[in-house]
């Protein structure tokens, strides 16, 4: 377990109780479809990391306070566009609070999930927060590029369960110009077409989104979508039944196929890095981080590989570097993990000693042969004089204080099973 400093989101619709007590279940399960739709994909293209839904709620973390915003201004716009295009029972309105802190995050093999009180204190903030609105804290507030939020204060709250009052903020609505390809006037009518609430300043940053056409954002009932594709495949019975070799070698060529295009995606911009083309490789990260999301193990080893190699040429930092591969080793990146083992070996006592922070940060199994390898090539130290001491303070010895890393954070992990 480990502590970040991250921005936490709360979405909630409102209603929702009196909204499912109306409609059927078959309504109730259409709706919740349509909304996780209409905004999961915003969610993605800012960088949030959805931790778990709650009934009509999700729980996501941002990295970055001002893109959290950002994302919640997008949400509402989207939901704006879509409300206009659907009868008033079936419109969709969500609050949104936003607060940042410290919080615990608790890795699993099957989830990931976070605690602590800036949780609670988003949550209690979410019940503040109207339809339509997106509601912060002025721990956001102070850290948010106020360049690209309008802000407006609401004033300081008692929230249940909180001993002291809390000083919140709002999202300005109806102060921007149209940020938008979308024509200024109707076509054939001189009326101005109605202006979303946020005026799709963050809308427009999110690259090959649709409109929310309700219809297709019904790709019916699970059931009913299994039903069709069974359907689509009864032609095939016969003949699978006689190719099945076939078809197996088909799918392992397919499965091959599509791994190797994930690695030659990331071989072109460890390439690209390599050969000192960094600001190309830096922009296709950044393109990568907008389609698969800032957390993704594959942006954080790349993000390392070229922090890494600008430590190198004395531009960047070698611990910012270590970090990254920790934390892609840490959601499972298999090169990171193995970057890091490599530098274990280094010759270099602080490079070794910052592999070794690095493979403990990871909190993962899967870092303890390389820990074990550092903890052997250098075994704890027993007496010595004054001058020994010295030496061993140096590195002089052979030592550098790696080896007593990683025993620590050997023990951490087997202590952890």
């Amino acid at each position: 377990m480990k502590t970040q400093n991250l921005a936490v989101m709360i979405t909630d619709i409102k209603g929702f109780t009196a909204k499912t007590s109306r409609q059927t279940r078959e309504e109730n399960a259409l709706m919740l479809r349509r909304h996780d739709a209409l905004l999961v994909p915003v969610l993605r293209a800012f960088g949030g990391r959805r931790i778990k839904t709650m009934g009509d709620a999700f729980l996501v973390v941002f990295s970055s306070p001002t893109n959290s915003l950002l994302c919640g201004m997008a949400i509402q716009d989207r939901l704006w566009d879509y409300n206009r295009r659907v009868a008033e029972d079936d419109r969709i309105e969500v609050r949104i609070a936003v607060n940042m802190g410290e919080v615990r995050v608790v890795r699993s093999l099957s989830a990931t999930d976070v605690f602590g009180e800036p949780v609670n204190i988003a949550a209690r903030v979410e019940a503040e927060a109207e339809a339509g609105e997106i509601c912060f804290t002025e721990a956001i507030y102070l850290v948010m590029n106020k360049a690209e939020i309008p802000a407006e204060e609401i004033g300081y709250r008692e929230l249940r369960g909180l001993p002291e009052r809390i000083r919140l903020y709002r999202v300005a609505r109806g102060r921007y110009e149209l940020a938008t390809t979308t024509p200024a006037l109707h076509m054939g009518a001189l009326e101005p077409l109605p202006q979303p609430p946020y005026g799709n300043l963050g809308l427009a940053r999110v690259k090959g989104l649709s409109a929310p056409d309700p219809a297709a954002l019904d790709p019916g009932p699970p059931s009913t979508q299994l039903d069709a594709a069974v359907e689509k495949l009864r032609p095939l019975r016969a003949a699978l039944s006689r190719r099945w070799v076939q078809v197996a070698a088909a799918v392992v060529l397919l499965i091959g196929a599509v791994a190797l295009v994930l690695v030659l995606r990331g071989s072109r911009i460890e390439r690209l890095i390599a050969d000192g083309e960094l600001a190309e490789a830096k922009h296709r990260i950044d393109d990568l981080a907008r389609s698969d999301g800032d957390s993704d193990p594959e942006v954080l080893y790349l993000r390392g590989k070229l922090e890494q190699e600008r430590a190198r040429r004395g531009r960047g930092s070698a611990r910012e570097a270590f970090q990254l591969f920790s934390q892609a080793a840490a959601v499972g990146s298999g090169p990171a993990l193995r970057e890091l083992g490599r530098q274990a070996q280094s010759k270099d006592c602080n490079v070794r000693r910052l592999a070794a922070r690095a493979l403990a940060d990871t909190h993962s199994s899967r870092a303890l042969p390389a820990l074990r390898g550092l903890a052997e090539e250098e075994p704890e130290a027993e007496g010595g004089d004054a001058l020994d001491q010295v030496k061993r303070f140096f590195g002089a010895d052979g030592r550098c204080g790696a080896g007593d890393l990683a025993r620590s954070a050997i023990q951490e992990l087997e202590d952890g099973r």
